[in-house]
């Protein structure tokens, strides 16, 4: 009986305890998008729409991506710089590497502030 109490309440624990990473830095980060001609509509890998060009967003961290959408061309995919968010290893000693990357959905990232597109 004693030992069920102890596994309930560790997995209690686990479950329900929210990792630093995740309170520190958030899933977004505030990006100003910017491109020549100005006009491109901002969409994720998914085909979320979040603006036309000049704007600031909250951008989710997790996409390796942003695509630039203009009239009448082609879109343009444009590299976000995925950065480590080295606020992920105070996650560590509560979760392990491995099941925090997976769970926190783009939180052990950081990307660029202001990503630009030039269209030529």
């Amino acid at each position: 009986m004693k030992n069920t109490i102890c596994i309930v309440s560790l997995f209690l624990l686990l479950a329900f305890n929210s990792g630093c990473c995740a309170i520190f830095a958030g899933r977004k980060q505030e990006v100003s998008f910017n491109s020549n001609p100005p006009g491109a509509k901002i969409l994720d890998e998914d085909g979320v729409f979040y603006g036309v060009t000049p704007c600031t967003v909250k951008y989710p961290r997790k996409y390796e991506f942003v695509i630039f959408q203009f009239e009448n061309n082609e879109p343009v995919k444009i590299s976000t710089n995925q950065r480590i968010n080295w606020f992920i290893l105070l996650n560590v000693p509560i979760y392990g590497w491995i099941i925090d990357m997976a769970a926190c959905n783009g939180v052990p990232y950081f990307i660029d502030d202001e990503i630009v597109c030039e269209l030529e």
